[in-house]
């Protein structure tokens, strides 16, 4: 019982003080904070993984040529640049919807 009432307590606290007036956290400054912390990481993300995805591309596409007609080789080097063009348009998702998340959320800010 004293857990639920420690629990009630701790949650209620933000909106004792919003009805007070006081402001424990600036919630603008934390929007622009996350907003420039994950678009930071979101961008060295991008950076890494565009740079790892043209290698991945260059060296699939040499154990293409490489091959020798080898199938097995072929179809090994197929499924890395298949692998490597499905990382990337998942990091492009990604970056877009947090886009969009924080487009979605900017009138509320």
């Amino acid at each position: 019982m004293n857990k639920i009432l420690l629990t009630a307590l701790i949650y209620s606290i933000p909106s004792l003080s919003y009805a007070a007036g006081w402001t424990i956290i600036d919630t603008d400054e934390l929007w622009q904070l996350s907003e420039k912390t994950g678009g930071a990481i979101l961008d060295g993300l991008a950076t890494v993984a565009g740079s790892i995805f043209v290698f991945l591309i260059i060296i699939s596409g040499l154990r293409i040529m490489g091959s020798g007609g080898d199938q097995e080789d072929k179809k090994h080097a197929k499924s890395l640049m298949i692998f490597s063009v499905t990382a990337l348009i998942i990091l492009l998702a990604v970056d877009v919807i947090y886009k969009l998340f924080f487009d979605a959320f900017a009138p509320f800010r």
